[in-house]
C-alpha cells in the first residue's frame, strides 16, 4: 500500500510541470503585453503559438486554454492559440490586439464585456475600428492607447 501511495504522490508531482513556450512571431506582443501592464505578471505556465485552422475549426482567431491543476492544487498550464493565417494575412496591429485578448482572459482574469470600445469585446468589434469605412487612419494612436488603457485598468 506504501508503494502505491508513493508511486501515486510521485505521479502527481510530475505532473505538475509546466511549460513557458513563445512563438517567435508573436513574441513582440507578448513582450509589449508584459511591458504595458503595470503589474508584475510572472508565468512560467504560459505557452503562446499559432495554430493552422483554428478560425475555420472555432469561429475564433483566439483561444485560451487554461488547466486548473489536480484538485486546483497549482496554477496549471495556459496555451494560447493564435490563428496562423490570420497572423500572416492581417497587420501586426490587428494581430496584436488579438493577442492582448487572449492574454487578458489568461493573465488578467478578464472576462468578455459588451462595451465598445474594449479588447476584451465578445465578439471582436474593437477589430472593426480598424476597418470602419476602409479607413486604416481610423485605429488612430489614441484609440490604441485608449484600448489598452482600458484593458490593464479595470473599471
Amino acid at each position: 500500500m506504501r508503494a502505491l501511495t508513493f508511486i501515486l504522490l510521485l505521479f502527481l508531482l510530475s505532473s505538475c510541470s509546466n511549460d513557458f513556450v513563445i512563438d517567435s512571431r508573436l513574441k513582440p506582443h507578448v513582450d509589449l503585453f508584459y511591458s504595458l501592464s503595470d503589474t508584475n505578471l510572472q508565468s512560467d505556465n504560459l505557452i503562446v503559438i499559432q495554430k493552422k485552422n483554428l478560425l475555420k475549426e472555432t469561429g475564433s482567431l483566439g483561444r485560451t486554454i487554461q488547466d486548473r491543476g489536480f484538485l486546483y492544487l497549482w496554477d496549471g498550464q495556459i496555451t494560447v492559440l493564435i490563428d496562423a493565417e490570420y497572423c500572416q494575412t492581417e497587420d501586426q496591429l490587428l494581430v496584436e490586439t488579438v493577442v492582448f485578448h487572449e492574454l487578458g482572459h489568461a493573465l488578467l482574469s478578464r472576462d468578455h464585456t459588451d462595451n465598445v470600445p474594449s479588447i476584451m469585446h465578445s465578439s471582436g468589434k474593437y477589430l472593426g475600428y480598424r476597418r470602419q469605412f476602409n479607413k486604416p487612419d481610423t485605429y488612430s494612436d489614441a484609440l490604441k492607447d485608449d484600448l489598452r488603457h482600458e484593458l490593464f485598468n479595470r473599471k
